[in-house]
């Protein structure tokens, strides 16, 4: 349905109707698929057909940054201010057909709200507008490139967060906060660990951590054409004891479950950026077959906006608008989409 009423007319002044406002943010399941939307793409993704023909639900939206370095106004991409409320009709029609989205915060470009804002307390007012803007329940940090060596902000967000978490808590309010970080089969980087000790050093109650499993390296994925769903399944067991050990550092206890519904995977579907990496359909079975069995939290991927076939030939070997495989449309949907509903 859409409004057409956009000013109401009296004799003396022309009143502005009222601003949209979010729906109230629906159930986000402990076990679900959320793929990657990359919001700023063109032309933009269809979540009503996504949402009815091929029923993905919950989406995690990327990435919220800065609108330039020295502008900290929250924005999609570096393009559609935040303020402007850019996205929240395509919010709202995703919660009125019952499903949901978190809303990722970083990303390899741009500048990182994390950087432009100068102190702990700008910062956590900057991400509470964008909560307040979107009525979210879950957030995502996506944190990579020289942005995990960049100590100040690291610390500046670890800060920002504990602060979030305790506004939410005073308001009696759902806040999750999930890191995305780069990972090797053997696991987290040093450096993505780093941000994990910093959160836990500041006492962020961490509700998941989701790895990009691609772009490994000849050295570390030998069969990259035909093993990269073992090599995640392996990144994801690393993954497991390091924030067994993360946490155990920090004093914090957590079961073996609990740590498995921390977990959250997402592959590059088909082609990844490094050559020849390839993660397949067949792939993308033996991923959901271990999460099944570990019972994981999240199965994501890069991203809903590739998962379909190469429309004509191209030499970009990574399109950000398809896989460059053989499949059908939203083919690794139709595996991972069940993920959580069985």
């Amino acid at each position: 349905m859409r409004w057409v009423i956009a000013f109401i007319v009296t004799a003396n002044c022309v009143l502005a109707a009222p601003p949209l406002a979010p729906r109230k943010a629906n159930h986000w399941p402990a076990q679900v698929f959320a793929p990657y939307v990359d919001t700023t793409l063109w032309p933009p993704f269809d979540f009503a057909g996504a949402s009815k023909q091929h029923g993905i639900k919950f989406y995690t939206l990327a990435f919220v940054v800065a609108k330039g370095p020295n502008n900290p106004a929250p924005s999609w991409g570096g393009y559609h201010l935040v303020s402007k409320r850019w996205m929240l009709p395509e919010i709202n029609a995703i919660r009125a057909g019952g499903g949901e989205v978190r809303v990722s915060f970083g990303g390899a470009t741009g500048t990182g709200l994390a950087s432009a804002c100068k102190t702990p307390a700008q910062l956590q007012a900057t991400y509470q507008a964008v909560i307040n803007t979107y009525g979210l329940t879950h957030i995502d940090f996506d944190v990579e490139g020289h942005w995990l060596a960049e100590t100040k902000s690291i610390e500046r967000r670890s800060r920002a967060i504990v602060g979030l978490q305790a506004q939410a808590r005073r308001s009696k309010r759902t806040l999750k906060v999930w890191y995305t970080l780069p990972v090797l089969p053997s696991g987290l980087t040093r450096e993505g660990a780093g941000v994990l000790r910093s959160a836990l050093r500041h006492r962020v109650d961490i509700a998941g951590v989701n790895i990009m499993a691609m772009n490994y390296g000849k050295a570390q994925a030998p069969k990259p054409t035909t093993h990269m769903g073992a090599y995640t399944i392996q990144a994801a067991t690393s993954l497991h004891a390091q924030l067994k050990m993360l946490h155990r550092e920090a004093g914090v206890q957590k079961t073996d479950a609990q740590l498995w519904l921390m977990v959250g995977l997402t592959p590059m579907l088909g082609h990844n950026d490094v050559k020849p990496e390839t993660f397949t359909l067949g792939n993308a079975r033996e991923v959901l077959a271990f999460a099944r069995q570990k019972k994981i939290g999240l199965i994501s991927c890069w991203s809903a906006n590739r998962d379909r076939p190469l429309a004509k030939p191209s030499a970009n070997w990574a399109s950000p608008k398809h896989t460059g495989i053989k499949q059908e449309v939203f083919g690794f949907s139709k595996i991972f989409r069940a993920y959580g509903e069985e």
